[in-house]
């Protein structure tokens, strides 16, 4: 029985980096949703026509705040489940992917821009791509610090 005492203890400190991660994940999703409806707003106010001509798709494409909101999520939720199972394994594939994913977000602002069907479209969807950006960078630097700060990596 004594033996077990340090595995119990490895284990709750792994449940306890899984759930501060799970936390994190939720907030940055949050706060990324937030701040990119409120960008989505204020390009509405500000007379942005929100029309874009997606590279697949039909052209003059309206977004509207339910694109913002799925188009935000589901970019930070797959990326968070990627990170949060290599994390634990490798510091070095965390870090690859950290970056690999910066690189995508970073590759897509130019991308939305030239589909705007105007300036201050191109200008608000290069800034919402920008906030997802930092949100995934975010999560994964919390996903690399917690697991190694854990025992994991």
């Amino acid at each position: 029985m004594v033996g077990s005492l340090p595995r119990e203890r490895t284990m709750l400190r792994r449940d306890r980096g899984t759930r501060t991660f799970i936390v994190v994940v939720v907030i940055c999703c949050g706060i990324a949703v937030a701040l990119n409806v409120t960008l989505f707003t204020i390009g509405r106010v500000t007379g942005a026509s929100l029309r874009v001509d997606p590279r697949w798709g039909d052209p003059d494409h309206l977004v509207i705040i339910g694109d913002v909101v799925w188009k935000t999520l589901v970019p930070l939720v797959l990326g968070a489940i990627v990170l949060g199972l290599i994390a634990p394994r490798s510091r070095r594939w965390t870090t690859i992917t950290i970056v690999a994913g910066s690189l995508v977000a970073g590759v897509s602002i130019p991308l939305v821009a030239t589909g705007a069907h105007d300036l201050p479209t191109a200008a608000v969807l290069s800034a919402m791509h920008t906030v997802t950006g930092l949100a995934y960078v975010a999560i994964g630097i919390s996903a690399h610090r917690q697991f190694a700060l854990n025992g994991r990596a």
